[in-house]
């Protein structure tokens, strides 16, 4: 692989074995010194408490930690920040330097000494360093911007998830968190006109919680360190404000950003949200969905949004109207208040999001001002895989960021195994043109934001989150280093997490897992024949919107449906043919015994590791992706085969017979999983069928029906 130019990994290590060097001999004791600016910080102490702990654990050892120390001493540990050889570090980074006789944690800055600390901790833990061993270490992230989210939509239930703690997203080594809700939702407009959040109004009431909540949020994050931004949707406006002003905000009932006074009003709620929280370091702004409505107290419009959803590229009207809200946006982000401003480009469809013509049109007529990013997802169109790089990756004037998706919404949100690392590396290799980390990195991107967490509605709701701190640790030491081998990540953080030897074979079993994980839910969900047909499925098809829903919606969060289901069987045996709609088949199958030898690595791991609850909740999650597959793998199945039957005029025998064998198989999969799962411990929350059921239970009944007579 290609060096790093931005991060040099240099490191010296004797004595890296299973058993740590220091259980049969060398120094009994170590210190750990904080210099007088680290000493007083809540997350440098928090660190080096975190190191002190695995010196205790791991080598079996004393350690005592010193605050205020002015230097080192023989046989210490030093941290500090600034001062000689921290040049060219940057805020992020740090030099771990050290022999017999001592170590320092050196940096520039505070929080590149705090990376340090828990880098150094994460090699004591994994046995590739004890006192007192020479070690070199030069590490600068890759990326600048490395940014955590947890999605909270109005309209579903908060996400309660370790992810939201800044401690947790600082150790992980991202130094951004987004508060998402964070911008109309908290302003009152008192200054603007205190009409509209009158006193003892519901208005009033829910954004004064809502601006506490989001406060403390901001509070917690910046005693961590970390940037700290906040999102919202645009435009977005107080429900009373559309009472009050009428058509001089709205057009045929609807928010306009035609009219001056939607603008201005959108102006002062910016203004005053930053106002509001001087400390933030920047704004991410959606305007490609608006969710305000489920607040109960604001309305809010996609201002570009088109009824029928497909519009050509090189749209000169919309290219400018994007402009527009932008350079408006920018005047009180940037240049009034001088905070980074994130727009993002996602929309449904056509948009530029996708087409690189429309994102060049519309960017194009934006000023270039410090600070200003646009913002788009990794994959072309939405979370799916059979979906390309987004072509908008990396052209343009203005800097990019990217979003990557650590809970696939679309594959069970960490509900049970789904290992993304190779994914996050390299990009979903099944379909060209693709790439990762690095290719992004190559292109010039210099920030990403993850959603840790979030995402979609309506669960699965996890009990156990290590499948997502998986994913999450990975994307992050990707960050940092994007040549990283996202397998050896993986075995690293199951040493991490669970205090594996470094010989153990639960380590090959659990890279196999990782490996299986993601080829048994790509070849389960959705459906290679489709996309190898070189045609979207869509319903109607829809020029442009290639990659948009692949394998159509028949599940997605925590439902089953039948949307788009119907239409596949016709859909390969017009354009493919017979073979197609066998390869089709055969996939389903494939899938089973891929997820069947991952339980079987599951269950070896069982064994291995013997009485643990962590290990048996993990393999209930295990457990509960075997019930997913065996459901979606016979339901898809039994429905194309039925489809088939059904095409032939109901004299096509096999079909039948195939079709009621899958779809019975379905039936007990359905119920065991029912009556199995809830009970179990550590168990997600439960999937739901939105027309499976009766759509399964119509076709058994119709299938049987037309069984063959046996003669007396």
């Amino acid at each position: 692989m290609a060096a790093l130019s931005v991060a040099m990994l240099i490191l010296v290590c004797v004595g890296c074995a299973a058993t740590h060097p220091l259980k049969d001999g060398g120094p009994r004791s170590v210190e750990i010194r904080l210099s007088p600016d680290l000493s007083g910080d809540v997350a440098a102490l928090a660190a080096a408490t975190s190191l002190h702990t695995a010196f205790q654990e791991v080598c079996g050892i004393e350690a005592a930690l010193v605050t205020n120390a002015s230097g080192g001493s023989p046989g210490a540990i030093l941290i500090e920040s600034g001062g000689a050889g921290t040049d060219g570090l940057g805020s992020d980074g740090f030099v771990l330097s050290g022999d017999d006789s001592g170590l320092v944690v050196r940096s520039a800055q505070i929080l590149g000494a705090i990376y340090g600390t828990y880098e150094l901790e994460r090699l004591v833990r994994l046995r590739d360093y004890a006192p007192f061993q020479p070690i070199s270490k030069k590490t600068i992230p890759a990326f600048r911007y490395r940014i955590g989210s947890v999605f909270d939509d109005p309209r579903d239930v908060p996400y309660l998830t370790e992810f939201s703690d800044p401690a947790v997203v600082l150790k992980l080594g991202y130094n951004g968190m987004i508060v998402e809700r964070a911008i109309a939702e908290v302003v009152t407009l008192d200054e603007y006109d205190p009409d509209l959040y009158p006193e003892g109004s519901f208005q009033r009431k829910k954004a004064l919680e809502r601006r506490d909540y989001v406060r403390h949020r901001i509070e917690k994050a910046k005693s961590r360190h970390l940037s700290v931004f906040i999102q919202g949707d645009m435009i977005t406006v107080p429900r009373s404000a559309c009472d009050k002003y009428g058509d001089d905000i709205l057009t045929d009932g609807e928010i306009s950003m035609d009219k001056p006074k939607t603008m201005e009003l959108m102006q002062a709620i910016m203004d005053e949200a930053l106002r509001l929280f001087p400390q933030v370091d920047g704004v991410v702004v959606r305007t490609g969905e608006n969710t305000a409505y489920a607040t109960g107290y604001l309305r809010g419009v996609n201002p570009f949004a088109r009824k029928d959803g497909r519009s050509e590229p090189n749209d000169k009207e919309e290219a400018e109207k994007r402009a527009r809200l932008v350079e408006e946006l920018a005047d009180v982000i940037v240049a009034r208040h001088h905070k980074i401003y994130i727009q993002r480009t996602w929309g449904y469809y056509v948009t530029w999001h996708t087409v690189p013509e429309r994102y060049l049109d519309a960017t194009d007529l934006v000023s270039p001002r410090p600070g200003l990013f646009f913002s788009m997802k990794h994959p072309e169109t939405d979370y799916w895989r059979y979906n390309r790089i987004n072509p908008t990756i990396g052209i343009g004037k203005h800097p990019q960021m990217v979003e990557f998706e650590c809970a696939r919404e679309y594959e069970g949100k960490g509900a049970f195994p789904l290992y993304c690392g190779r994914l996050f590396a390299e990009g979903g290799t099944e379909i060209e043109p693709y790439g990762g980390v690095r290719y992004i990195y190559d292109k010039g991107v210099n920030g990403v934001w993850a959603w840790l967490s979030g995402a979609g509605l309506d669960g699965p709701y996890r009990k156990r989150e290590e499948w997502l701190e998986l994913n999450a640790y990975a994307l992050s030491r990707l960050l940092w280093n994007p040549d990283a081998d996202p397998y050896r990540i993986a075995r690293d953080w199951c040493r991490l997490t669970f205090d594996i030897e470094l010989d153990s074979p639960i380590l090959d079993r659990f890279e196999s897992i990782c490996r299986k994980s993601e080829e048994a839910v790509l070849k389960t969900r959705y459906c290679k024949a489709l996309t190898e047909l070189g045609k979207p499925y869509q319903t109607p098809p829809v020029k442009y919107m290639y990659g948009w829903a692949p394998a159509g919606g028949w599940f997605r969060d925590a439902t089953f449906s039948t949307k788009n289901l119907r239409g596949i069987y016709k859909f390969l045996a017009k354009e493919g043919g017979r073979d197609t709609v066998e390869a089709a088949v055969r996939e389903k199958e494939e899938a089973r015994q891929v997820y069947q030898s991952l339980m079987d690595d599951f269950d070896a791991i069982l064994k291995l590791v013997g009485p643990s609850a962590d290990w048996t909740e993990l393999h209930v999650t295990a457990e509960y992706g075997s019930y997913w597959v065996e459901i979606a793998t016979r339901y898809f199945v039994g429905i194309v085969r039925y489809d088939q039957w059904l095409s032939s005029g109901k004299s096509d025998e096999s079909a039948r017979a195939a079709a009621i064998d899958n779809l019975l198989e379905w039936q007990e999969a359905w119920s065991a999983y029912n009556d199995t799962i809830p009970a179990l411990p550590g168990a997600p929350s439960m999937c739901r069928s939105d027309g499976m059921v009766e759509l399964c239970l119509k076709a058994i009944f119709d299938l049987q029906e037309h069984s063959p007579k046996v003669s007396d």
